[in-house]
């Protein structure tokens, strides 16, 4: 049996994730650094034209007690290599503290990317650009930026599905499929007067795989063969359904189910079909075994009320005689005096 899900469950952004592994977390402070030019120190080179960059006092707050002043020069860019094989895990966040000045702050810039140009710039005060898409066009949006406030920006890169998330300030602002591979070089650029801070490149785990439970399904009442029919099985959680999911089945068969394995403790799978009563399990997440159980499912719910009463019985007499499904509750290909005795036999269950 094969199932397809669809989850509903609202999850954080990438960086929920534990265990990550910072790659690059380049504060600008003793003893790595020291005042003065940035080029030489900790591998950093510069590739732009005019004056290079000053490591200089900014002030306090955010953790921002020194990081690199940039003066009006336009095209200051520094690169630094990074290791490639060291990105072990699928999703790489990259973020940079920085500011504008209240002077130029209309025409000052500010960028971080990589040499696979997937990046984010901020220019003229309050456009955010996203670079890298598959689309193979940048995205530029408006954003509220103010002159001389510090605004932590970044964007997350999964490199195994080539997702891509925008963030200001730890909130999502955009969110996309990007394009490139594993990036070699971090190149951060600003054209000032404005400073930067708190470069840092982190790898991040992506989510365990789904847990896997099979279930034993016997559907009451239906011919053995090779008619199927659509069970839907859904996860409930105080109450809620967070994550649903479907498979096609027959009378019995070992219903194999995946569920996403950021759902934990203690969790309803609800089971049911067009014409079968719900029928519930209550499981713990994780599973300590992959093996669900027995689901035994009852028959005879034609109008899906959750109960098999009176209502039932008229459907199916009224489609007797036609191959109308769900009315042809054993899945004989005919609606007949079978599924009447199923409705009259099942009379007066409920769901669970």
């Amino acid at each position: 049996m094969s199932a397809k899900g669809l989850l509903i469950f609202p999850l954080a952004g990438f960086a929920c994730f534990l265990s990550a592994q910072t790659i690059l977390n380049a504060d600008f402070e003793q003893p790595t650094y020291q005042i003065g030019l940035l080029t030489g120190q900790d591998g950093w080179s510069n590739q732009g034209g005019g004056q290079e960059i000053a490591s200089v006092s900014i002030g306090a707050g955010r953790d921002l007690t020194r990081g690199v002043s940039v003066s009006g020069v336009f095209g200051s860019m520094y690169e630094r290599l990074v290791n490639g094989a060291s990105f072990s895990n699928p999703i790489l966040s990259t973020s940079a503290d920085f500011r504008f000045s209240a002077v130029g702050f209309n025409t000052n810039f500010f960028g971080i990317w990589t040499d696979t140009g997937r990046g984010v710039y901020v220019r003229n005060g309050t456009q955010l650009e996203i670079l890298g898409l598959t689309s193979g066009s940048n995205v530029t949006m408006t954003y509220p930026f103010a002159p001389d406030v510090y605004y932590n920006i970044g964007y997350d890169l999964n490199y195994t599905t080539g997702s891509i998330r925008v963030f200001v300030d730890g909130q999502t602002v955009y969110t996309g499929t990007g394009t490139g591979a594993v990036p070699t070089l971090v190149r951060v650029k600003g054209d000032g007067p404005m400073q930067f801070d708190n470069l840092r490149l982190v790898g991040i785990p992506g989510p365990p795989p789904p847990y896997t439970l099979n279930f034993s399904v016997f559907l009451f009442d239906v011919v053995p063969g090779t008619a199927t029919t659509t069970l839907t099985y859904r996860v409930r959680q105080g109450g809620n359904v967070i994550y649903t999911s479907s498979a096609s089945v027959g009378a019995s068969g070992v219903l194999s189910t995946t569920i996403p394995s950021t759902i934990t403790g203690a969790v309803h799978i609800e089971f049911d079909t067009p014409t079968h009563l719900v029928k519930r399990r209550n499981i713990n997440l994780p599973p300590s075994s992959s093996n669900g159980g027995f689901v035994y499912m009852t028959n005879g719910d034609v109008d899906g009320s959750g109960e098999v009463d009176a209502a039932d019985i008229d459907v199916v007499i009224a489609q007797f005689g036609t191959s109308q499904y769900p009315a042809d509750l054993d899945l004989s290909g005919e609606v007949d005096a079978a599924d009447i005795d199923i409705t009259i036999a099942n009379f007066g269950n409920v769901d669970e």
